[in-house]
C-alpha cells in the first residue's frame, strides 16, 4: 500500500492516526496469536467478515483476514 493511500483499502474517511514503535529487550513470543486469538483459525482463506473477496466499501472486517497474522501455521 502506498502511503497517503489507506482510504483506498480501507474505505473513505480511514486514516493513519499515528504509530507507535517500542523497542525491548524482551524476548519475540511466537506463535502466541493462537492462544490470544483461538477462533482466527476457522478464517484461513476468509476475511473476518467470513467471505472470501475482499471490497474495501465493506469496512475493515473484510479486507483483514487470518493471513494477516503470524499464526506459526
Amino acid at each position: 500500500m502506498k502511503p497517503g493511500k489507506l482510504g483506498d483499502r480501507f474505505g473513505a474517511g480511514y486514516a493513519l492516526k499515528s504509530i507507535t514503535l517500542e523497542i525491548t529487550d524482551e524476548a519475540v513470543a511466537e506463535n502466541k496469536v493462537k492462544t490470544v486469538l483461538p477462533w482466527l483459525l476457522k478464517y484461513r482463506g476468509l476475511y473476518l467478515d467470513g467471505t472470501n473477496v475482499s471490497n474495501p466499501q465493506l469496512g475493515l472486517s473484510n479486507n483483514i483476514g487470518s493471513g494477516n497474522f503470524d499464526t506459526g501455521n
